[in-house]
């Protein structure tokens, strides 16, 4: 995937899902290392670590700027989606950020279950 980055110019994205300790992180980080060979700007980043960050940029106003600083990344890895608390708050600001990306920038998602797994889960 590496090699092959028109994915990237296209803004898709890349979702790895599956229990823990399988090596999800470890290949979204060789494939944003291997784009950052090739020239990419690549930014990791745990979704929870993340998800605050925009929730104090929501309060102080700045959302639509973090968002923005966020998109000079060509591609955004989200490490352990499925570890976020899913409140209203914290998915409204995760949604913004991915809907604003959606088709022009690239993002990589993991988690340990896929999102149909989600549904009446609580952590």
């Amino acid at each position: 995937m590496a090699k092959g980055d028109d994915w990237i110019g296209q803004g898709a994205n890349l979702l790895l899902f599956g229990p823990p300790e399988v090596g999800k992180s470890h290949l979204v980080c060789a494939i944003g290392n291997g784009l950052i060979d090739r020239g990419y700007r690549v930014c990791f980043t745990r979704t929870s670590d993340l998800v605050q960050r925009l929730q104090v940029a929501r309060r102080e106003m700045r959302l639509a700027a973090e968002i923005a600083r966020l998109d000079r990344f060509d591609l955004l890895i989200l490490d352990d989606l499925s570890y976020v608390r899913r409140d209203q708050a914290e998915t409204s600001v995760l949604f913004e950020l991915i809907a604003e990306r959606y088709e022009r920038k690239s993002l990589a998602l993991t988690a340990n279950q896929p999102f149909s797994g989600w549904a009446g889960q609580d952590n």
